[in-house]
């Protein structure tokens, strides 16, 4: 089910609450995804449903992320996220 494609405008909070509600699987997919205080809190809550044992693939642009350094998706790689 995408509860979020295409859907730019989705409050944070919303976003993040879809994120802690996943049972099974979760698949996100974006173009930009920052080192910033958003793109750390979706890491965390990322990283936090696949050390709970539900199965998490990110799928960013490598333009789009090209600042984002390593470390970053080392630390959600180490939580069990496949990016």
């Amino acid at each position: 089910m995408k509860i979020m494609s295409g859907n730019a405008n989705l409050p944070l909070a919303r976003a993040i609450a879809i994120i802690r509600s996943a049972k099974s699987t979760i698949y996100f997919e974006n173009y930009i995804i920052a080192n910033d205080e958003v793109g750390n809190r979706f890491a965390r809550a990322l990283s936090a449903k696949a050390r709970e044992g539900v199965r998490v693939r990110v799928l960013h642009d490598w333009f789009g992320c090209m600042d984002v350094p390593r470390s970053f998706w080392n630390r959600m790689r180490e939580a069990g996220v496949q990016v």
